[in-house]
């Protein structure tokens, strides 16, 4: 049985209650019954034997083709490798236990190659608290506590019980789907003029594509760990579609603009943050225009731009050369 073997069975029982198994007449039928597979694993740790089934195909040669995978999974330990070819034992009897698919080949064969702990395949919730873990004294307190309310808010939830060998795009494509549901709810909610429901939402606001960027970086740095040590050929982060952003073109605040700024009160460069109450007058502090680009100097009047601030005349260094 160490090679493995493909039966052919059914349900039927006899006036006992007793399972015929094979030896069911009907199974002459090829129509009745269904196909299975037995192997026998390496001894687990304590020397016990392993024999495993599995049934439930439709065919012969689906059951051959699922035993030639157990059997290209221990082939990829030696004969005399003891240790890894139990080590991978274990993992096949996890599957077969959970009734779960087997691991894939080159991926077992990856993390061989890596050194790695083939059984050790935590939850994503589990390397996510590494992740925080490890960042809390590396990074600024501002960058840590971006990616620890990333983690709590978006990426434990959705992912935290995901296996991480088992991390995929279309678990990553399964979040931002939920996140943009979660936001038509927001709308919706507000709009309803229904006090529970604005009241439920009160606190909530909608995830933009900014944000949603930012987590999948969060997410991405997460995963540069495990790809380094090889667990992951690609990192699944770089591989999702985001939605675009939509980017600040930045203007010049030419005199003519802010003369119709200083009458109308409307700002002439939306996005700025300027509004008809501040001072256009505020300068600069010293040394924040040394990295506007030269492209963004209005030469005619000495003006550069710039987001979020007002702005003032700043001195065209071209002229001094």
């Amino acid at each position: 049985m160490t090679e493995g073997s493909v039966y052919r069975t059914c349900n039927c029982r006899d006036e006992n209650r007793k399972l015929l198994g094979s030896a069911c007449p009907k199974l002459t039928n090829y129509k009745h019954g269904q196909w299975g597979f037995r192997v026998e694993l390496p001894p687990d740790a304590a020397g016990q034997r392993r024999p495993r089934r599995r049934r439930g195909f439709d065919s012969a040669t689906a059951a051959q083709d699922e035993l030639e995978h157990v059997r290209g999974l221990l082939a990829i330990a030696d004969e005399d490798d003891e240790e890894l070819r139990r080590d991978i034992g274990d993992v096949i009897a996890l599957a077969f236990a959970q009734r779960e698919k087997f691991p894939d080949i080159d991926e077992m064969r990856r993390l061989v190659r890596a050194g790695a702990d083939v059984t050790d395949d935590p939850l994503m919730a589990d390397e996510f608290a590494g992740f925080l873990a490890a960042k809390k004294r590396k990074v600024s307190r501002n960058t840590y506590r971006s990616y620890e309310s990333h983690v709590r808010l978006y990426l434990g939830p959705r992912l935290g019980r995901v296996r991480r060998r088992k991390l995929r795009v279309r678990h990553l494509d399964a979040m931002y789907d939920a996140i943009e549901e979660h936001n038509e709810l927001i709308a919706v909610y507000r709009e309803s003029g229904d006090p529970r429901k604005i009241a439920a939402v009160k606190w909530q606001r909608p995830v933009g594509p900014s944000s949603i960027h930012r987590i999948n970086g969060t997410l991405k740095t997460c995963l540069n760990g495990p790809v380094k040590q090889g667990l992951f050929v690609v990192n699944v982060a770089s591989l999702v579609e985001l939605p675009a952003r939509a980017r600040w073109t930045p203007l010049v605040w030419t005199p003519e603009r802010v003369l119709q700024w200083q009458r109308t009160g409307e700002d002439p460069v939306p996005g700025d943050g300027l509004d008809a109450r501040a001072d256009w007058s505020f300068s600069r502090r010293r040394g924040q225009s040394s990295a506007v680009p030269v492209v963004s100097f209005d030469r005619a009047h000495r003006v550069a731009p710039r987001r979020g601030v007002r702005v003032a005349a700043v001195r065209d260094r071209s002229r001094s050369r």
